[in-house]
């Protein structure tokens, strides 16, 4: 069974590491080189694309890793792969993509049957602590539920069975024997106002 509870957050040491977006900062564990969290969204035009870049915590150029419709970088536990909410054109489903740590062409795809927007929270992945499986959220009918995609070729499995409410957020603790994840329904109200002077 899954477990919702709150999982107490270890104190790491940080250090601050400007990312190719100029003014946004993120905080990144030392001594370690991963791709940034930082995919360059697309302007609002929709003349662009998000695509993953990494940059060294020590610093330096950015360097586009994944040159394609994709958002929501996390890097595998071993530090060797990269998955992603992937577009293999415009317009396409969103799907997970599989890559490299080094990028380039995705290694494996998966169809996780989202509708939602690829820079959205509810096409974010995490990877399981054993870093077989990728778990994400999959809303039909306004109603949320987790899915688990192993990352060899077995079919997803369904986490949790909830009959209402959609899942917001969620990750996994440390040990990948909890998981904690935030839940509620979004509404939303027309006002017509007229008579403006």
């Amino acid at each position: 069974p899954i477990a919702r509870t709150t999982v107490p957050t270890p104190s790491i040491p940080t250090r601050r590491t400007r990312m190719a977006t100029g003014s946004e900062t993120r905080a990144t564990r030392p001594r370690r080189r991963h791709p940034a969290r930082v995919s360059r969204p697309a302007p609002p035009s929709g003349t662009g694309k998000p695509t993953v870049w990494r940059v060294s915590i020590d610093g330096g150029a950015p360097e586009k890793i994944i040159d394609g419709y994709a958002t929501n970088p996390v890097v595998s536990p071993d530090g060797k792969s990269i998955a992603c909410s992937y577009r293999e054109q415009p317009g396409a489903r969103v799907k997970i993509g599989l890559f490299s740590i080094n990028g380039g062409e995705p290694i494996r795809t998966f169809d996780m049957g989202a509708t939602s927007p690829i820079d959205s929270a509810s096409s974010a992945l995490r990877w399981t602590a054993d870093g077989r499986a990728l778990t994400y959220i999959l809303t039909a009918g306004d109603v949320s539920n987790l899915w688990s995609q192993p990352v060899s070729d077995e079919p997803a499995k369904q986490l949790t069975s909830f009959k209402s409410s959609r899942i917001f957020s969620f990750d996994w603790s440390p040990d990948g024997q909890q998981l904690i994840l935030s839940r509620g329904t979004a509404t939303s109200d027309v006002v017509l106002i007229s008579n403006f002077r």
